[in-house]
């Protein structure tokens, strides 16, 4: 008796091996080390305009967020370059970064060119966030 095989036929078991060689493969490098997989597939991050008012170094925010369990920072861009003012370097910021074990997920930064005709309301908050103000003023 002969059996025609199918193109069905051919994928379902063609992605059954692929599938399988693929699941063994990454179960043996878990094992030895060589794959890292998160714990959650959520990272916690801070933003560090949460904290801004507060008018903490770059560096205090991310030890503050390492200490008090976020995994990653969200840096708002004038912040890296303020601490390059002052004196810091980008890869001593990046080794702090991993010392603390934490990631940067993100860096914030609201620039006047994305938009083609700035309104009130985006010159105010572009200027407010280089400016560091929180709040926006009253009457607008």
């Amino acid at each position: 008796m002969k059996h025609k095989i199918s193109r069905r036929h051919v994928l379902v078991a063609g992605s059954a091996a692929l599938g399988s060689g693929v699941v063994s493969r990454l179960s043996r490098a878990q094992q030895a080390g060589e794959v890292k997989t998160p714990d959650s597939a959520f990272v916690y991050s801070l933003n560090t305009s949460t904290v801004r008012g507060q008018k903490l170094p770059l560096v205090t925010e991310l030890e503050i967020a390492a200490k008090v369990g976020y995994q990653a920072v969200e840096p708002w861009v004038n912040e890296i370059a303020d601490y390059q003012k002052k004196g810091g370097t980008l890869p001593d910021l990046r080794k702090r970064i991993a010392d603390l074990g934490l990631t940067i997920e993100d860096a914030i930064g609201f620039a006047e060119w994305i938009v083609s005709r700035p309104s009130a309301t985006w010159t105010w908050w572009c200027r407010s966030a280089a400016s560091g103000s929180p709040r926006r003023p009253r009457g607008r």
